[in-house]
Parts: C-alpha cells; structure tokens; sequence
C-alpha cells in the first residue's frame, strides 16, 4: 500500500523514484508510522512476514516494531528503538546499525540507516541495505590479515616501511635485541650510529631519489660482532603515484655467511692437508728411494771389504809357510778392513735409529765454553800428529744450553776431526763460538781446499763422499748426515759454506729454549 506524499504527479513521481532503488526504502512521519515504502523493502516486509517476523509494511508504527522484538529479545533491537527516536526528536541527524539475518540456509549481514527530513512534521527515510557481500570481503580481509600477521611474526624476514625522512613508521618485529620502540619515529643514523647508518642511509636515499628498488647485502655491528643482511628496498607510492618512502624486507643472513666462511675455512684446511699429504709422500718416496740407495750403497762397500778379507784369508790358507812379514800385513789388512766393515755397520744403525725417531736423547743444562773446550781438548792429539793448531774464540758472555752432551760431542768431534783432515800439516783449524739473540752460533773452520759450491748441500746427504782436493776421501759418507739430524733434533740447523779467504767453515745453531727430553 501506497500514500502519496505529493499533489498528483508529484507523488508519483516520489514513488517512482524509490522503486528504482535497489535498497529497500521506508519513510517514517513524525511518530514513527511507516507511510511509504518501495518495491524492495515489501518484497523484503513479505519474506520476513513468511517467516514470522513482525509485520513492517505501511501504517505499521517502527517504533512498536523495535519495541516488541526488544521485548522478544532480539539483538539490537533496543539500540535500534533508541536511535531512530533521536533521529525523530530532531537530535540526531542520522542513525545507522549493522546487524545479522540468518537463514539456516543463508547468513546474511544488513545495515539500517536513518537520515532524518527536514519537513515541519519530521519525519525519517530509511534504507535497509544487505551488506552480506562486503562483510563476506572484510571477513576475507581479516583472515588474510591474520595469516599475513601470523606469517610475518612467525618470518625470519623482517618488513618495514620509512619516510621521505627515513625515519621508520612500521615494522613487524624488531632485529637485534631492539624493540619496535627503538625503531619508531627514528633513522638508522640514529640507531646504528655513524659508519653503519651512513651505509644503509645511502642505499635508501638512491630508492628515493630514483624510485627503483635494490637489493644488497648490508652489514650491521651490534655488540662487537658482525652481522650480515639480505636488504631489498623498493619504493612506496601514494594512489597519485608520487614516492611517499621506501617498504624494506630484510634476512638475517649472518648464520648463513659464517656458515659458508666456515666451510671455506675448512675447505682450505682440508686443501692444505692434502698438499701436505701429498707432500708427505713425496717425500717418503724420495725416503724409500734413498734408503734404497743408501742400502745398495752399503751392500756395496760391504761386499769390497769382504772381498778383501776373503782374498787375504785365502791367500793365508794357500801359503801358510809365508815369512811372518808378509802374514803380519796380511792380517792387519783384514783387521783394518773388518774395523772400517763395523764402522759402516755403526753408522748405519745409528742413522736408522735417528730417522725412526727412537733414539734416546738425555738433555741437560750445559755451559757452552766449558762443553767447547773439552771438545777441543778431545780433538788435540789428532791434530798434533799433523802439527796442526786449534784456535778458539768465545763471546764475552755465552748462556748454558740444553742439549744432549754425548750426541753434540759426536757432531763437534765430527766437525773438527774432518777439519783436520782436510787441512794440510801445520794448518790452523778456528772455532767461534757466539751468543745470538734466541741461539748460540758454533763455526769450525780449516785451511784446507774448500767445498765445490754444488756439494755444499749434498755432503750431507748419506753416502755422499765429497772429491776435495781432486781425490776420492775415505769413509762411508754417514758421518756429516748423522751430524746433521742430531743438531735437528735439538732444534737447531747445520750448514756449510766457503770462507773467502779458503777453506771450509761448518756452522751450526742451538736455540737457547731447546725442548725437554720428550721433545728431543
């Protein structure tokens, strides 16, 4: 039903306009009465009717309506009652109210509106709007946003947003044992300070000005220690398109990096092991084929002198009515021959016992003038029978050395005794003897025809025999290698070297802090 509110065609006209609006539409009078409606709101008066619902169609009075269904208790009722009687009263200008309808078959979700009219008799219209659809949206909305929310709290990326300033007005969890409270309103110059901020402040500000995204690697101190972050900045732009900051998206990456420098470290340990494992059996190799050739070599010296000693025995045997001269030189070949036979058997045992380590070494604290001198004392007879001299020069002042005093006799004995023996008669053999910041430095020096440069490494070497003087010396070539790996195993080093003036000088180092006898 129908009132015109309107002479003739006006009233028409006002009908024809609310029946074209989707919404349903009701006009209440000054009391609350509804006196006009549109299609929709009687479609919609006719459903709720079928289902029981009050009856709001015109001539119904509103106000009764609200009050009967407060009364009924339904939800909302009463604020609705309340607000349209403001509106009515004139102290108000509108009202609105969302509420729900549900069918067991349909939720449905309605605003109510209420726009009061300025006629003398007041009145209200009011729109009945299904807002079903927004509040399906909105209820989507909330639940993206939540599990963005939760995604985000729950994210190793922290996200953030600055200012044209660069000062921070959001972030989703702070970083570094910082508070969100210590972002807010603030600049990473203001934060990390100078070095840092100044960094970080460049990148931005390049967004900024250039309005296209980056991404780098930055790094933050915090508490002395390096931290490492994957930074993608892009900029923030309003509805009109202008630049209104930058929204930023960091990773702390720093476990990522140590991990990575960890395994580089490692895998530089593990390149380095194998070079000198590589090594290792490079030289074992060498080793195996030194010792193969020291072997041969001494089977070789070895098999001469047995050769000898057979062929003199045996020329013994074949004559034993030779005169006693030529048995007596005989025999004291074969004396001569068999000492210089254990010589070499010896020095071999005693080199193979150096090289497997299993030597034992007694050290003990040892003034070195005095150790010097009893050497050089030892040595006096062998010189004397080439009339040869034995001069010796000390520091002023020498420190006591830990060193094994029965194996460093055998090394300086070593090195006197050859330098004797390459001396002509009449010869001065020179010992120094110096203190050096962290060793004591020991030179044996001779007048005889020195060392070819290309040996001066090799006469160490075992079995190597040096051609001095053009001739071929005598001796199994051990002797100067054992010296040498009895001074290494103090710690110290043994070289040779010409003299300017002639002759060969051997020269040979101990540290003042030799290790303990577990060491040795």
């Amino acid at each position: 039903m129908k009132v015109d509110l309107g002479k003739g065609a006006r009233g028409a006209l006002y009908q024809s306009v609310i029946n074209s609006v989707a919404a349903e539409i009701a006009v209440l009078d000054g009391q609350g009465t509804i006196v006009m409606t549109n299609d929709s709101w009687d479609r919609f008066a006719r459903e709720n009717q079928a289902r029981g619902i009050i009856k709001a169609g015109v001539g119904v009075n509103y106000l009764e309506v609200c009050r009967t269904a407060s009364a009924e208790g339904s939800e909302g009722a009463e604020e609705v009652l309340a607000g349209l009687q403001e509106v009515l009263s004139g102290n108000n200008r509108d009202f609105a109210f969302e509420y729900t309808c549900h069918s067991p078959a349909v939720r449905r979700w309605f605003l109510l509106q209420a726009n009061g009219l300025k006629r003398p008799a007041r009145g209200a219209l009011l729109l009945h709007l299904d807002i079903t659809a927004r509040k399906d949206l909105e209820a989507r909305l909330r639940e993206q946003e939540e599990r963005f929310r939760l995604a985000l709290q729950n994210s190793p990326v922290v996200v953030f947003n600055q200012d044209l300033e660069l000062r921070y007005t959001w972030i989703n969890s702070a970083v570094l044992g910082w508070a969100d409270q210590d972002y807010l309103g603030r600049t990473d110059l203001e934060i990390l300070g100078e070095a840092d901020g100044h960094r970080l402040t460049a990148v931005k500000r390049a967004v900024l000005e250039s309005g296209v995204g980056t991404r780098v690697e930055a790094t933050v101190t915090f508490r002395g220690e390096l931290h490492y972050f994957d930074l993608n900045v892009a900029p923030m732009r309003g509805e009109a398109g202008a630049i209104q900051g930058i929204t930023c998206a960091c990773t702390d990456i720093t476990a990522i990096k140590r991990a990575a420098a960890e395994r580089e470290r490692l895998v530089e340990e593990l390149a380095n092991a194998q070079r000198q494992l590589s090594q290792r059996n490079l030289e074992l190799e060498e080793l195996t084929k030194d010792k193969t050739h020291w072997l041969g070599i001494a089977a070789h010296d070895l098999l001469n002198s047995l050769s000898a000693i057979i062929i003199r025995s045996e020329v013994l045997m074949q004559d034993l009515s030779a005169p006693l001269p030529e048995r007596r030189v005989a025999l004291e070949s074969i004396h001569s021959t068999s000492e210089s036979m254990v010589e070499l058997l010896d020095d071999l045992l005693e080199l193979s016992v150096i090289e497997t380590g299993r030597q034992h070494f007694s050290p003990e604290l040892t003034d070195v003038r005095s150790f010097v001198e009893k050497i050089v004392a030892l040595s006096r007879p062998n010189a004397d029978r080439k009339q040869t001299r034995i001069e010796a020069r000390y520091s002023e002042w020498l420190s006591s050395v830990v060193l094994d005093r029965p194996k460093m006799s055998q090394v300086l004995l070593k090195l006197i005794g050859n330098a004797i023996k390459f001396s002509p008669n009449g010869a001065t053999i020179q010992i120094t003897v110096d203190q050096e910041r962290t060793k004591v430095r020991i030179s044996v020096g001779d007048n005889g025809p020195g060392i070819p440069a290309d040996e001066l490494r090799s006469i160490f070497i075992p079995f190597y025999r040096s051609q001095r003087s053009g001739s071929i010396q005598r001796g199994a070539g051990l002797g100067l290698a054992i010296c040498k790996r009895i001074v290494e195993r103090h710690g110290g080093s043994i070289w040779a070297e010409n003299a300017i003036a002639g002759g060969a000088v051997f020269q040979l180092t101990l540290p003042l802090n030799v290790p303990t006898a577990h060491t040795l």
